[in-house]
């Protein structure tokens, strides 16, 4: 048996018709949604909503920035409420783009249909979602967003939830892919969930159609509900990149620690704590974040750690998390003069 997917990749890997119709049963198609399952390769059974030309409102200009990042989307919970969905105040950071989320989840009308079509005999499902008893203590979520994958526009969320036992396991994606005509603001949704058991409610055919109506209603209200625009506009500024290019004055120069030589001191960065300054040397093949790492590191740069790849997107350089920080001198020093010269951008992170 396969081991479960925890990223949107290791999803597509396990089945590269995730998002195809071949491979699929198609239980109901519309000209408006679809429902498909197939058996799961790593146990029980996989129910799939496709969700067509959902509008999104002042839909951002990069549609693989239509879901927002986990640890984002946490932060300002209170300014843009997920309706139906309780978070909790414990936040696991893990990487960018990647987090574990305490939520509890109500049973609003989709799920409550889904409950009652498609969970096992002990609704397991369900009460995986929503422990009984237990209305108001939030379960924990990992999620790992990854953009422009499978497709350039894509955007897309792996959830996964693990309690004691692997019989608690839970785990679904959600993708959505911009309209193939170009339409800025109409997308296609895919909703992909396991369910426990494999085996499908055949016998609930007659009421599919409600269920496909209602996924709909909750996709559109979850993309367009009050505050979203604002929070993608957080996510787009939550993390900067930085890159390093044209070194034609010889490598990079580092704040140096009193317990290290330095190679000159530059009276005008006393103040600072950023007199004594030292060559920093690198292999040229891996100069990207062995660079970044210490730089960052330094006194006048207090910052979280960087990363090399973010919203599971390989970064040129490094992103981190901007905080309050004493940045360095404008009359900070360049490398004696040789043969190379230092430039540093600075751009937002996509």
């Amino acid at each position: 048996m396969a081991v479960r997917p925890e990223s949107v990749e290791e999803w597509c890997l396990l089945m590269p018709n995730l998002l195809e119709t071949n491979g699929w049963t198609v239980a109901l198609t519309t000209a408006e949604a679809a429902l498909m399952h197939s058996s799961c390769a790593w146990g029980g059974h996989l129910l799939k909503f496709e969700l067509k030309d959902l509008a999104i409102q002042n839909a951002p200009e990069d549609p693989a920035q239509i879901l927002v990042r986990p640890e984002v989307r946490a932060l300002h919970q209170d300014n843009c409420p997920i309706s139906g969905v309780e978070v909790g105040s414990s936040v696991g950071f893990v990487a960018p783009g990647e987090a574990i989320v305490e939520a509890s989840i109500a049973q609003e009308a989709t799920m409550k249909l889904c409950s009652v079509l498609f969970g096992d005999s002990r609704l397991k499902v369900m009460n995986r979602l929503n422990p009984p008893g237990s209305d108001s203590a939030p379960v924990p979520w990992h999620q790992k967003i990854r953009r422009n994958y499978p497709r350039t526009g894509d955007s897309a969320c792996a959830f996964w939830k693990e309690d004691e036992g692997d019989e608690r396991q839970h785990e679904c994606l959600i993708l959505t892919r911009p309209n193939s005509h170009g339409d800025r603001g109409l997308c296609s949704a895919y909703v992909v969930v396991r369910l426990c058991e494999d085996r499908f409610a055949n016998w609930a055919r007659e009421h599919f159609s409600l269920v496909l109506s209602s996924a709909r209603r909750t996709a559109l209200s979850y993309l367009n509900r009050p505050g979203v625009v604002q929070l993608r506009e957080q996510d787009r500024r939550f993390y900067v990149i930085i890159s390093l290019q044209s070194f034609k004055r010889g490598m990079p120069l580092l704040p140096a620690y009193k317990t290290e030589p330095s190679l000159t001191e530059i009276d005008a960065g006393t103040p600072y704590g950023l007199r004594r300054w030292l060559r920093f040397s690198f292999d040229a093949w891996e100069w990207r974040s062995r660079h970044m790492r210490p730089w960052m590191a330094r006194p006048w740069f207090p910052t979280n750690a960087p990363y090399v790849a973010i919203a599971g997107s390989q970064c040129e350089t490094c992103a981190f998390r901007p905080m309050r920080c004493r940045r360095p001198p404008t009359a900070a020093p360049t490398a004696a003069p040789a043969r190379r010269e230092c430039t540093t951008k600075w751009r937002r992170s996509s």
